[in-house]
């Protein structure tokens, strides 16, 4: 399946964007072959470009390339988390609800709730520009929280969030992983973030954009993944 291909199936599952259809598109996904998907996106001089618009390398420590930016109905992002050890993500959660398809490589969820003890931790609101191109942090107060839930995610793994769950996500491996999410309908710019950071910011902060030069790089690492 090339991207065009790609495209016009995720057009045609999500009409109302229900985790129903989501997880059902993603299991057409499981039987596609990424080597001509992801090959298809790299010989894509339009499409590298297109993907500038919202490609860069995340707090968290992967990479997040927009495939489809369909806001606020729906997104499809592809999300890379390179050939390291990742294990300093901070605990969050998100504006949308979502599911999501390993592609390749694994890595650990990790699933919060708050506690009533002293707090350990910050709790910030993270407000999004109505473009997605910046963000600012605020402090709203100290927070404890625990882990409840941990659980390995591998190839081919499906999985779903709603978008009040707190959790955190870390690789202890040095294989390269990625990941297709497809993002539910945008009901709000604010998302939440916790850490022993001190992240407020007065002015919102600017994603630096990865070059196309960048991206191409990230995808053939992905390809030579999905080849083996």
């Amino acid at each position: 399946m090339e991207f065009n291909d790609f495209k016009s199936l995720t057009d045609h599952y999500l009409k109302n964007n229900s985790s129903v259809e989501r997880e059902a598109l993603l299991r057409v996904f499981q039987g596609i072959d990424w080597k001509v998907l992801i090959s298809s996106l790299i010989d894509n001089n339009e499409v590298l470009s297109d993907l500038v618009n919202n490609a860069y390398r995340h707090d968290n420590g992967f990479v997040k390339l927009m495939l489809i930016d369909n806001r606020p109905d729906y997104a499809v992002r592809l999300h890379i988390w390179p050939s390291n050890i990742m294990s300093d993500s901070s605990i969050h959660n998100h504006p949308w609800d979502l599911n999501g398809l390993v592609v390749t490589g694994k890595y650990t969820w990790d699933i919060y709730q708050e506690v009533e003890k002293p707090s350990e931790l910050n709790l910030y609101e993270c407000k999004y520009s109505d473009d997605y191109q910046e963000h600012k942090f605020t402090y709203i107060r100290g927070i404890y929280m625990t882990n409840i839930l941990r659980f390995d995610m591998a190839k081919g793994c499906l999985y779903s969030s709603k978008k009040h769950l707190y959790h955190k996500i870390t690789k202890s491996n040095k294989d390269l992983a990625a990941t297709i999410m497809i993002c539910g309908r945008v009901e709000s710019n604010i998302a939440h973030v916790i850490t022993d950071i001190e992240k407020e910011t007065e002015e919102p902060i600017k994603f630096c954009n990865l070059t196309e030069n960048q991206i191409k790089g990230y995808l053939e690492a992905v390809l030579e993944e999905v080849k083996i």
